[in-house]
């Protein structure tokens, strides 16, 4: 994509930033053709455990000037800063979690999908009210509207990407499905693709599959098999765990 800048974000958390650099680097291993083109966001704080990463993004930001009332509540709220901070600079951005599987890597038939933002991902599991949008990928260009509500709301209300872009836009889930506003076919979460209704063509990017979070039986259950998937020894007897509780409580 040319006219579309991937755009990501790592923030310090203390102690549960540990998961955070696991998934950081398991996507670096899995996805580096993709992070090679990403601008990386990150705090100070951030910086000093992921320098040896940065030649892995075409580039990195260091962001030391965080509001107090980011930097306060950051697991969130960062999302919505660095998305506004580089908009300043690129005119279009997807922006991404890490929890992702690029199946293909982006071109100019994705660009060209991407004609207004914003572009959220249809969450089908999403039963809240104030909750009907994925953040976990987002489109956003200059023109999206009600981008300083959204900030509002993240920073003074919900603390939550998802709720605040809900309230921000009136969202409901039907509503997102009926408009240009959602992220379908070219990137879907996993959840949609779990035995769905009609056959879909193959995403870009799947969300929410990673080296923790039992990624490797979530990419099973949507017919991928480990060949697919890169798992340090850690991340290994992470699957084990998630496999034996599923055992225990006999769930899928």
């Amino acid at each position: 994509m040319q006219n579309t800048q991937i755009v990501a974000g790592i923030f310090y958390a203390g102690s549960s930033f540990s998961k955070a650099l696991s998934e950081f680097e398991w996507t670096l291993r899995q996805n580096a053709a993709f992070w090679q083109n990403a601008v990386l966001y990150c705090d100070p704080e951030a910086w000093t455990r992921i320098r040896s990463h940065a030649h892995k993004f075409r580039e990195v930001v260091v962001d030391d000037s965080m509001p107090p009332i980011v930097s306060a509540q950051r697991r969130w709220c960062c999302k919505g800063w660095w998305a506004h901070k580089a908009l300043e600079r690129f005119p279009r951005i997807l922006y991404c979690d890490f929890d992702i599987f690029v199946l293909r890597l982006p071109d100019t038939a994705l660009e060209r999908f991407l004609d207004r933002g914003p572009k959220f991902l249809y969450m089908p599991d999403y039963r809240t009210p104030a909750k009907q949008v994925g953040c976990g990928v987002a489109f956003y260009d200059r023109e999206t509207p009600s981008f300083e509500r959204f900030l509002d709301l993240l920073y003074h209300k919900w603390n939550c990407d998802e709720r605040a872009w809900t309230e921000a836009l009136g969202m409901t889930g039907e509503k997102l499905l009926a408009s240009d506003g959602h992220l379908n076919p070219h990137v879907v979460d996993y959840t949609r693709l779990i035995d769905p209704a009609e056959p879909l063509p193959e995403p870009y990017l799947i969300h929410g599959i990673s080296g923790i979070d039992d990624g490797l039986h979530r990419m099973r259950r949507i017919g991928f098999g480990a060949r697919h998937f890169s798992l340090n020894i850690s991340e290994r007897l992470s699957h084990l765990r998630h496999a034996f509780f599923r055992r225990l409580h006999g769930t899928r």
